[in-house]
């Protein structure tokens, strides 16, 4: 990601907008496990994958509700959990293209097998 925010300010255009993302985008889920893989220990579980949506929902409101009564700033929130639940991708060519950017881990694999010495 420093390698690639230092390529935006050598090179970037100003008043232009370049997405820096990973080119091999991966459920957070898929990540843990490669992490889990390397790691060993106990596999994540991940909550979100059992409790229900609906129940999700209610409890952040009535988090959001309770916390802002008593002047605390509520960590768990409806808009927490759609950031953290949604999927997005963002095209990266640009960076490649216009900025010559080149990864030096194009997918989470490959970085984790050098901060790890791989399998």
């Amino acid at each position: 990601a420093i390698a690639g925010l230092l390529r935006i300010a050598d090179r970037g255009e100003n008043g232009e907008a370049y997405n820096l993302a990973s080119p091999n985008p991966c459920a957070i889920g898929d990540f843990y496990e490669a992490v889990h893989g390397h790691v060993g220990g106990k596999k994540m579980r991940f909550w979100s994958t059992w409790v229900p949506s609906y129940v999700q929902f209610w409890a952040a409101r009535n988090n959001e509700r309770a916390q802002s009564r008593i002047g605390r700033r509520p960590r768990f929130t409806p808009d927490n959990l759609r950031l953290f639940t949604s999927s997005a991708r963002l095209r990266v060519e640009r960076l490649e293209k216009e900025l010559e950017f080149e990864w030096r881990y194009p997918h989470h694999e490959a970085g984790l097998d050098a901060v790890f010495g791989g399998r």
